[in-house]
């Protein structure tokens, strides 16, 4: 957060995905069509609208990108110009996972969502949420989740505090989808943790 100037070398210009890529993202997973319709077929005066158009100088647009603007990315604004590698923001969840960031008692607590019911203010949709991050069901352990926050555009970070596995997925090829709406991210998700459950079950037979 705050990018020096010194490294605006290092990083990626953001890509707004084109029409086509739009459709073949709805065609994967339909349920992107919904949380479209969710944010963009509100009233103006809805949360979501503010949101979208506050403040009117951060614009990710077709035809408007201001966040591969230098002066931008040097703005110390967590909500949405964290610059990051995979690699990077994978290693801060892992430390927090090790008690080195965080009490290990309080890393505890975040493994159950505090809310699990009713439906966001901002996208309108049920979103298990607690403790400042959004949960997921687990892919391959049934009751389980996992924890951690996806962003605009795909780019997500969740965690397995039963495993102490963090994924950590960033793309400057913005998505539609967020979360386990981004089929790049949520493939390579469920890759992660099925290998894991295959390593595991080889482990217990020998």
């Amino acid at each position: 957060m705050g990018l020096p100037s010194s490294e605006q070398h290092t990083v990626s210009r953001l890509t707004i995905p084109d029409r086509r890529y739009l459709f073949k993202e709805l065609i994967h997973d339909p349920r992107i069509f919904i949380v479209l319709g969710l944010l963009h077929l509100r009233g103006r005066n809805s949360l979501a609208k503010k949101i979208l158009e506050n403040p009117d100088w951060i614009k990710l647009e077709q035809h408007l990108n201001t966040f591969n603007s230098p002066e931008l990315q040097q703005l110390e604004q967590c909500a949405a110009l964290g610059i990051t590698k995979a690699k990077d923001l994978g290693k801060i969840f892992v430390l927090m996972l090790q008690g080195k960031l965080l009490s290990p008692d309080l890393v505890k607590k975040f493994a159950e969502p505090t809310v699990t019911g009713g439906l966001d203010a901002v996208i309108g949709a049920p979103m298990p949420k607690g403790y400042g991050f959004m949960y997921e069901r687990h892919p391959v352990k049934a009751g389980k989740w996992l924890y951690g926050h996806p962003g605009y555009g795909g780019t997500t970070v969740m965690l397995c505090p039963d495993s102490e596995i963090v994924v950590a997925y960033v793309s400057n090829g913005l998505k539609t989808g967020m979360g386990e709406l981004t089929r790049t991210y949520r493939h390579l998700r469920n890759a992660v943790f099925e290998s894991a459950a295959v390593a595991a079950s080889s482990v217990k037979e020998i």
